[in-house]
């Protein structure tokens, strides 16, 4: 599978999910929930520059 995201968020986000919630994640699962983040954010600074 090829990555959107580099290796270093990726494993970021897997040691936050594993430190804060006691969840190991893949590196798949990291991608997709980074790329979820990433839509959100992009909607909410649509919303805020009036588009």
């Amino acid at each position: 599978m090829q990555y959107k995201f580099s290796l270093e968020l990726r494993n970021k986000l897997i040691a936050y999910f594993l430190q804060v919630h006691k969840v190991e994640i893949s590196q798949d699962q990291a991608d997709e929930y980074l790329d979820s983040m990433a839509d959100l954010y992009r909607v909410f600074s649509q919303k805020n520059a009036g588009e």
